[in-house]
């Protein structure tokens, strides 16, 4: 399994979208496995940008090469934090820092309370405290970015520490679907459904990935129920509330709606302060308050990208030798140029790749299978899959209605190509800072007049 996961993280790495990933992609390493899991360990400062950004990918592309569904786990490693701060003191170990779950950074103690979230932590606490009792099912749903999967995460966690009898399951819906597909093909519905059934409490992440997967969506429907029906508590997250989930059938969509539906909305500028000094002081670092007011003024409402821009300060601090000032904080936030981001969709996606290529929009969309079209198609068809988490299906439907088997082959393409390809992989990432930053598209060497 070691030869597998390492060959997963060098092709990662070469997708690595950020400084940031490919600082955590490096420095994870195999711990061990049993067959069904496997852990993974990783410096504490960049386990949660590993869990949060990279986790998934991992799992899938892990199942994918051993052929069977593989449980991923990443914990921080208990090393001494000099290995990334070398100016740092060593911190004294805490007491109970060797239990289960004690590095776990997604808990409700690390999870900052503003009114922006503040009825979703009580009413995920309410559901940790009495599963299955109050709420059933919570429907967390909001942008990438704010809390969910925290929130999500820390039930489970707070569930095992009181009541270490139920059985607990956390999953993404990619996950979820991995596990159905397998299930299937191997014969072995049956047992995939009694393990199901046998969860206390059931969480499921990103649900609205399971657009246009009718059979996947048929065998958590009937999952639902059984668990319903016998007091079980199921909890899910989305990125839009179930009303406007109109990909899922509509059995889901009404059950999903049966418990307590709460938005999570962006953290305001106090609770985005909050944050960071929070998030410094696990790291045992000392964050001056202007250099936190300067880094929440300038990220975007994603919790993540306040974690980004705070990893970047770290590191710079770190490689340079420096103690953290406001002018290193302006620095960070000047390189990063978080300040002219614009959101990015499919439609920004496909915008910024047609004029790369010399193309119009319509191309993409069009039936036109000439190479310049079908290569800038794919690629972008792979920055909507992995940039923004969009189903198959939906993506589908944006590239002028093509089928979900269509947009899953070019995503594989065009990460076959970018393990032999640098040119390839310095063209996409050219594509990504020019969909996030507004900016029109450089003159490009692929450029073709055969539109």
């Amino acid at each position: 399994m070691r030869e597998q996961v390492n060959s997963v993280l060098r092709q990662l790495r070469m997708q690595a979208r950020s400084v940031e990933q490919e600082a955590a992609l490096g420095a994870l390493r195999y711990v061990a496995h049993d067959g069904e899991r496997c852990l993974l360990e990783v410096k504490p400062l960049l386990a949660p940008l590993a869990k949060e950004q990279l986790l998934p990918r991992i799992q899938a592309l892990l199942s994918e090469l051993v052929g069977r569904p593989v449980r991923v786990h990443i914990r921080a490693a208990r090393s001494p934090q000099q290995e990334l701060f070398p100016f740092l003191p060593t911190p004294e170990p805490e007491e109970g820092e060797g239990a289960v779950g004690a590095s776990d950074p997604y808990t409700f103690e690390h999870f900052v309370v503003g009114p922006s979230n503040q009825f979703a932590h009580a009413a995920a606490l309410a559901v940790a405290r009495n599963p299955g009792r109050h709420y059933n099912p919570l429907f967390l749903y909001g942008a990438a970015g704010l809390g969910k999967t925290h929130l999500l995460r820390a039930i489970a966690h707070a569930v095992r520490e009181q009541h270490p009898t139920l059985e607990v399951r956390y999953l993404t819906a990619d996950t979820f679907m991995a596990e159905v597909v397998y299930a299937i093909r191997r014969d072995r519905l049956q047992h995939f459904k009694t393990r199901f059934h046998r969860i206390d409490v059931l969480l499921v992440d990103d649900v609205q990935l399971l657009a246009g997967r009718e059979r996947t969506q048929e065998e958590l429907f009937h999952i639902f129920n059984t668990l319903h029906e016998t007091g079980k508590q199921i909890a899910l997250a989305a990125d839009r509330p179930p009303n406007e989930l109109l990909q899922l059938d509509e059995r889901l969509r009404n059950r999903f709606g049966w418990g307590l539906v709460v938005d999570v909305q962006p953290p305001d500028l106090e609770t985005r302060i909050a944050i960071l000094q929070r998030k410094s002081h696990l790291e045992g670092v000392d964050l001056p308050y202007d250099a936190a007011v300067i880094l929440a003024e300038n990220a975007g409402p994603s919790v993540r990208e306040l974690h980004g821009l705070l990893t970047r300060l770290l590191a710079f601090a770190s490689l340079s030798g420096t103690e953290i000032t406001t002018a290193l904080a302006q620095k960070v936030v000047a390189s990063s140029a978080k300040g002219v981001d614009r959101p990015v969709t499919i439609e920004r996606i496909q915008e910024v790749v047609a004029s790369f290529f010399g193309l119009r929009v319509q191309d993409l969309r069009s039936p036109r299978r000439s190479r310049a079209i079908a290569t800038a198609r794919q690629i972008a068809m792979y920055l909507c899959r992995q940039d923004l988490g969009a189903s198959f299906p939906y993506i589908g439907q944006c590239f002028g209605g093509r089928d979900h088997t269509t947009v899953i082959h070019a995503v594989t393409a065009i990460e076959r190509r970018q393990a032999v390809d640098p040119e390839l992989r310095k063209v996409i990432q050219s594509l990504r800072g020019m969909a996030r930053s507004g900016e029109g598209s450089e003159p490009s060497p692929w450029k073709t007049s055969s539109a």
